[in-house]
């Protein structure tokens, strides 16, 4: 599969200096998308609508923000004909509203910033009102001051009563394309985007309105990209299963033991993964790079990243107040004394700062945590305890305590990817040649929304509805009834349940069929 993201970046950078029409024009040639049939206006948001809504019959200006439209360009109609490689001998260059066997491409740009999700999505429902054909719109805007792409496209079906006319369906969007600096997760989805690595459900040429459709299917397919993050992350959890160790106190049974513990540090990073995507956790915490900077020892056989920054992150500071108390000290600090035994003035405190001598300077370490916000909350909660004789119970390990510290080794964050053998992990002998890469990487790859999807729209990007799911069928791998399922399905088993998607084409328009996506179990 060709690799398109350099040329993808360097297209997205376009919008920033070039037209309009010319970079959008530009952006969908470098994906493989051509066509000579157009129609040019001068771009004004008002020539358009004279044009195709003279009587404002079908298009809401205010559901469509017609307000906001700065310029609007038809860029092109693509058909099967210029998928196939051929051309018309007639008005070869004239957009035909009348084919259906099209898609029309829309490039709008929009004076205002900031825009909610079904905003936009509305915008392009009522533009696609206006035609008969599907349509694909490149909406430019402004996120947070920085200047940002979203390409949303919507699925047709035939009118159950009147077979002429279309009902518009689900709006699929990706949303918020940083246009100087694209998120990694973005050009994936762009290059899976790119007309030479359309793959065909049924594995066909993609040189037809048809096959256009079913393969872009497989682009837009939330529950495909939730499915290929599943797999990697059970990959990265039945790995993670051999390398782990956490504290027996409480079970003596070693796979549950370091299975429920393995299971909450995933649901806590991930739960931080959204709290980032919210701008409320720093993204320096997860990069290597800044956390060169951060810790003395990176190590693949160390566990200073759990240690020192994910169980700081987690017990000292979301489960830890900001501010000072009524002395003027502030709650967020490291424990007094940092050997072994510890000074009793902090012991049994679990949501101060541990592991102090990990950090080249601690008061950088703290400060890399001081705008992350308390969570009032129980997923933070440290779960060590003090029994009734005064014993410390170790459970979750957070401790100057050598000896009742986690191992979570920094190479199952970090590595960059590799095989291994997971046949016995999976109980299947043709899972020996699995891939895996470290956490870090795998979360770092995926674009995170922190809007849940609706039966009216979607994002391309891995929603909050992912924690629980996560949580919920991690739980099964060890469960007795259940772990022999959990493991050999996990393909299907790690896949939230699908809501219902089909499409298809009728009256050579296509069909789509959805439900709503259940709620996340309590």
């Amino acid at each position: 599969m060709p690799d398109h993201r350099a040329s993808i970046q360097t297209a997205l950078q376009a919008f920033q200096t070039r037209p309009l029409r010319e970079a959008a024009t530009n952006l969908l040639g470098t994906l493989g998308y051509r066509s000579d049939r157009t129609l040019a206006l001068d771009g004004q948001p008002d020539s358009f609508l004279a044009h195709f809504d003279p009587d404002g019959a079908k298009l809401n200006r205010d559901k469509a923000l017609v307000a906001d439209w700065k310029r609007i360009e038809l860029l092109f109609q693509l058909t099967g004909g210029d998928l196939a490689g051929e051309s018309d001998l007639f008005d070869e260059n004239q957009v035909k509203q009348g084919n259906l066997h099209s898609y029309l491409f829309f490039a709008l740009e929009l004076s205002g910033a900031d825009y909610a999700r079904g905003k936009l999505t509305a915008i392009a429902r009522q533009i696609n009102r206006i035609f008969p054909m599907p349509v694909m719109v490149l909406i430019q805007h402004r996120e947070q001051k920085e200047e940002v792409l979203s390409i949303a496209v919507i699925n047709r079906r035939p009118n159950k009563r009147e077979a002429e006319k279309d009902v518009l369906g689900k709006v699929t969007i990706i949303r918020n394309i940083r246009l100087a600096a694209p998120h990694r997760g973005h050009l994936d989805i762009l290059g899976s985007f790119a007309l030479s690595n359309l793959v065909h459900p049924k594995k066909e040429s993609v040189n037809s309105f048809d096959a256009l459709h079913a393969a872009w299917e497989e682009v837009f397919n939330v529950e495909l990209l939730n499915k290929r993050f599943y797999k990697e992350l059970s990959n990265w959890y039945f790995w993670a299963l051999r390398e782990v160790r956490f504290p027996d106190d409480v079970e003596s049974d070693e796979e549950k033991r370091n299975a429920t513990s393995l299971i909450r540090l995933l649901t806590r990073l991930i739960f931080c993964w959204f709290l980032k995507e919210k701008g409320l956790v720093p993204e320096a915490l997860f990069h290597p790079t800044d956390l060169k900077g951060l810790l003395k020892d990176l190590d693949p056989q160390s566990s200073s990243y759990y240690q020192a920054v994910l169980q700081n992150l987690f017990f000292a500071t979301l489960n830890q107040r900001m501010g000072k108390n009524r002395e003027g000290k502030p709650y967020r600090a490291f424990a007094l004394d940092q050997g072994f035994p510890a000074n009793r003035d902090t012991y049994g405190i679990d949501n101060l700062y541990r592991y102090e001598t990990e950090f080249h300077d601690p008061d950088t370490a703290l400060a890399a945590f001081a705008d992350v916000p308390f969570l009032n909350g129980g997923l933070f909660e440290c779960l060590d305890r003090t029994d009734d004789q005064g014993k410390k119970i170790y459970i979750d390990g957070f401790s100057r305590n050598p000896k009742k510290r986690p191992v979570v080794p920094n190479f199952l964050f970090f590595d960059s990817e590799h095989e291994i053998d997971l046949s016995a992990a999976y109980g299947e002998k043709k899972r020996n040649h699995e891939k895996v890469r470290g956490l870090l990487s795998i979360l770092n790859d995926y674009k995170f929304t922190i809007v849940e999807n609706t039966p009216i729209d979607q994002e391309i990007a891995l929603d909050p509805e992912l924690l629980g799911k996560v949580f919920e069928n991690l739980l099964a791998s060890y469960n007795e009834e259940t772990k022999t399922t959990a493991r050999k399905q996990t393909g299907s088993f790690y896949t939230p349940a699908p809501s219902s998607t089909t499409w298809s084409t009728k009256a050579s328009r296509p069909t789509c069929a959805r439900n709503s996506v259940p709620a996340v179990p309590a």
